[in-house]
């Protein structure tokens, strides 16, 4: 009987112990897939403003420009652009540059750039977003 007992709390902390150690792994993974989205979304932003403010392809009609390994053509409609990047570790952002207040003093562009970490046309549960917005 004092047997049965002895095993019955052994099984019973184990148990316990199994579950705390699978919630920290559970939640270990998520993390690591936030940070996935959350470094395509600066990729992107960091994407934009580099072509943007040294480069200055987004003031022209039409844009050539190269990030993440991958030549994007766009063009600028209404004074603003979307393009899709695409990363090695299958995250991917989708970034918008926007220069339709160009009448405001000083003039404003606004980029938003939305990273996932895993394809951005995926509908999968696991699917994470994190978006920066940069304002200049």
């Amino acid at each position: 009987m004092i047997v049965l007992l002895l095993v019955s709390v052994v099984l019973v902390v184990g148990l316990g112990v199994f579950d705390i150690i699978l919630g920290e792994i559970t939640l270990s993974i998520a993390g690591r897939e936030s940070q996935k989205s959350l470094y395509a979304a600066d990729s992107g932003i960091e994407c934009a403003l580099y072509w943007d403010l040294k480069q200055r392809v987004f003031n022209l009609p039409a844009y050539s420009i190269n990030c993440a390994n991958s030549s994007i053509n766009g063009n600028m409609f209404a004074s603003t652009t979307t393009f899709t990047l695409k990363f090695q570790n299958n995250a991917c952002a989708i970034v918008t540059v926007d220069k339709t207040k160009i009448l405001m003093t000083p003039p404003l562009t606004t980029l938003t750039s939305r990273g996932y970490n895993i394809d951005c046309d995926s509908s999968s549960s696991k699917k994470v977003e994190r978006a920066m917005r940069n304002s200049y």
